[in-house]
């Protein structure tokens, strides 16, 4: 059986080749060919479809499973910021009943002092004064006793906190190191993974170490390095999901971290150590943990150059390195410059604001109507980094445009003449623009200046410099990769109307980004669009809001 069916499949296909089985069927044997011909090419076809519809499916799973994974970071870091602020306030509880119990104790004694003064002499007001005394001497001493015992709780409880902030420190810091270790050679969906770790850990090891106590400038060493890593996982993560490779500079910017987090790792156990066995006297007032936790502050190296996610090496305030310092006195006369038009009465200095790298000394001054004004005047440059004043306006006689022209004239009189506005808000009888640097016809939203103006007087009345002061500096901008003409028509597509479109240098965790900020209506809001100029992608998009203060970005 098996033969004669071999032998009518053979025979088939020498019909074929004769071209009998064509004839057969009404076909020639070229039909046949054609056939058989197209067949093959539409299967071809069919797997080629099949193997893009497959790789298309398996990028869209593992977009869908990063961005899982960065939604489950970001909540792991929400529940963890709540669980700090639970310690925080209980703490903060604690201590304002220590406080509450203080006092009430200082009241009765005070209070027993009193009674004893006005106890009649003699020998009974004696013998009342020996049991008064013998009673109180007890009192006293359950009082003591209740009030160390009460002490101690609230010292062991707060001990208690620093250790669990210094334990929890220590197995983040354990994780970091795995998932940067595994960074430096990981790509694809395992560096989506551990990026999403980094940038989770490294908001939960900031908040550990804001428990810590220790000096502000040790803790903001340690923080700004952990708060670039976090910031420098972000932008390499959304990098990777918009399909792009990590450059040379992003890995040295990996083992940069990788480097650092090493050196926290090598310093855990003496940390440790110092906290389990530190007292609280010890842990707060220069004590072992401190010292140590200096040291590692101390040793951590300084990120690479434009490293991703982390802050510019340029030091704040670095604009003024070259500016003269001035003195007390010369800064007062520089601000009588700034307030002339205010015809400035009783001027006197109130002390230095130390702000980093950005020293000023306060002033304040009264009008000839008596209003109050406040102003920081910096130690060097005597640039205008701060002013307020104590006034109430009420009405409206001034509009937007003119009160811009009000603050570009006072800008101009203390030296930021060369900035523009970007952003105006009227909120009751005030209004506020916000001014930014420009540079090559782009927008430095870094290079910052707010100035308030009063809509009843026509007069600046607050003036806030201090982002302008530490971030300016001449940048090296690149040209953008996209086209405007054609984000342009994608936007037009997306918005009912477009009102504008230029360039901008956006700050985005830590480092600035070219973008396209565009600026549209759609369903009756306005909205603020920053797209990155090189990949596409959209960093932000905020929306005009009108609140009780008048309109805002959100």
């Amino acid at each position: 059986m098996e033969e004669k069916k071999i032998s009518r499949g053979a025979e088939k296909v020498e019909k074929i080749a004769r071209g009998e089985a064509g004839k057969a069927e009404g076909r020639t044997r070229e039909e046949l060919q054609a056939a058989a011909a197209g067949g093959g090419a539409e299967k071809a076809q069919n797997k080629k479809r099949a193997a893009q519809e497959k790789a298309q499916a398996k990028i869209a799973r593992e977009e869908a499973n990063a961005r899982r994974r960065e939604a489950a970071a970001e909540e792991k870091q929400a529940r963890e910021e709540a669980k700090q602020q639970q310690l925080r306030e209980k703490r903060a509880r604690a201590d304002a009943e220590y406080a509450q119990k203080k006092a009430e104790r200082a009241e009765r004694r005070h209070r027993r002092a009193e009674e004893k003064k006005q106890r009649a002499p003699g020998f009974g007001g004696w013998l009342a004064a020996v049991v008064s005394l013998s009673v109180a001497v007890l009192a006293l001493g359950a009082i003591v006793t209740v009030g160390y015992f009460d002490l101690m709780q609230t010292r062991s409880y707060i001990e208690s906190g620093y250790r669990t902030s210094v334990y929890e420190f220590s197995e983040i810091v354990e994780r970091m190191d795995a998932d940067l270790a595994k960074a430096r050679v990981a790509s694809g969906a395992e560096m989506r993974r551990v990026l999403t770790d980094i940038f989770a850990d490294s908001g939960m090891a900031e908040m550990c170490v804001e428990q810590f106590p220790v000096e502000g400038h040790a803790a903001e060493s340690v923080t700004s390095f952990l708060n670039g890593s976090a910031g420098c996982a972000r932008a390499l993560l959304r990098k990777i999901n918009a399909g792009q490779s990590l450059t040379e500079a992003e890995r040295e910017t990996v083992e940069y971290m990788y480097e650092c987090v090493e050196k926290i790792r090598a310093a855990m156990p003496g940390l440790v150590d110092s906290a389990q066995n530190g007292v609280m006297d010890k842990l707060m007032m220069q004590g072992e943990f401190e010292r140590k936790f200096t040291e590692l502050a101390e040793s951590l190296p300084e990120p690479p150059e434009n490293a991703a996610g982390f802050t510019s090496a340029q030091k704040q305030g670095e604009v003024l390195a070259g500016e003269a310092t001035l003195s007390e006195e010369e800064a007062m006369q520089r601000a009588g410059e700034y307030f002339e038009e205010y015809s400035p009465v009783d001027m006197r200095a109130c002390g230095r604001t130390e702000n980093k790298d950005l020293a000023a000394y306060n002033f304040e001054f009264s009008d000839a109507e008596g209003r109050k004004y406040f102003a920081e005047v910096t130690e060097k440059g005597g640039k205008l980094a701060f002013f307020d004043s104590y006034e109430t306006c009420s009405q409206h006689n001034y509009d937007a445009r003119n009160c811009v022209k009000i603050a570009e004239k006072f800008l101009e009189k203390c030296g930021y003449g060369h900035l523009h506005p970007v952003w105006v808000s009227e909120a009751g009888s005030e209004c506020t623009i916000d001014f930014a640097g420009m540079q090559q016809g782009v927008v430095v939203y870094a290079d910052r200046v707010t100035v308030k103006v009063c809509t009843e007087r026509g007069a600046v009345t607050g003036l806030e410099a201090h982002p302008y002061l530490k971030n300016h500096r001449e940048r090296t901008i690149g040209s953008p990769v996209l086209s405007k003409e054609k984000l342009e028509a994608r936007a037009r597509e997306r918005m009912d109307e477009v009102r504008g479109m230029h360039l901008a240098l956006l700050p985005d965790n830590g480092q600035e980004v070219l973008c396209w900020e565009i600026r549209g209506e759609y369903g009756g809001r306005m909205y603020f669009a920053f797209i990155d100029a090189a990949t596409g992608e959209t960093l932000r998009i905020y929306t005009a809001v009108n609140t009780d203060r008048g309109m805002t970005v959100v």
